[in-house]
Formats: C-alpha cells, sequence, structure tokens
C-alpha cells in the first residue's frame, strides 16, 4: 500500500485480489485529522473506493511519488503477486485496447 499525504487527506493506493483502488482519508500531517458530524459525532471518513487501471495506478503513484513510470511499476510489482514483466504486457495491452476503442468510437 502506498500513501502520500495531502494538505487536508492522505492518499491512499492498496492492491487485493479485485484490482488496484484508491481513496482519499480525511486527515494527514497538515491538519483536519477529523470532522464533526452532523449527528455532534467526531469521524475520520475515507471518500468511497475507487477502482484504478494498471495504467492509472502507474499515473497515481508516480505522481505522488514523484517517480518515473519504471519506478511506479517496481512499487506495483512488490506489492503484487504478478511478474514485473507481466505487469508491463498487462499495461501495454490496456493502452493498446483504449487505442482501439478510440478508433473505433
Amino acid at each position: 500500500m502506498h500513501q502520500k499525504e495531502l494538505e487536508f487527506s492522505t492518499l491512499i493506493i492498496g492492491l487485493d485480489d479485485e484490482g488496484i483502488f484508491k481513496t482519499k482519508q480525511n486527515g494527514g500531517s497538515k491538519g483536519a485529522y477529523s470532522r464533526q458530524e452532523s449527528d455532534g459525532r467526531w469521524s475520520q471518513m475515507a471518500e468511497g473506493l475507487e477502482k484504478l487501471s494498471l495504467v492509472e495506478a502507474v499515473r497515481e503513484i508516480g505522481n505522488a511519488k514523484e517517480c518515473t513510470f519504471s519506478e511506479a511499476i517496481d512499487i506495483i510489482a512488490e506489492a503484487s503477486t504478478q511478474d514485473r514483466d507481466d505487469i508491463i504486457r498487462k499495461i501495454a495491452d490496456d493502452l493498446e485496447d483504449k487505442e482501439r476503442e478510440e478508433i473505433e468510437a
């Protein structure tokens, strides 16, 4: 799992058997650790999960860690059961699928 603290939230990118997901949790070192709900209770609330493609995950990790495309793939490979080369092939397939969709549209 990778986390990057933003001004008022923490970006969390996680991987499980279902895929790669991201969310932002209220909090972080710069403030807004919790917020008061309408019923008066305080909570740290995460936004809903958003499923990412491998391409989107590489982009998010690259931006969050300020690293290269290759370094972001390494981070995913370390967290995954997939081989780095398999991840690269999947990214290439995803990009080809997107290009095909754009041509067909």
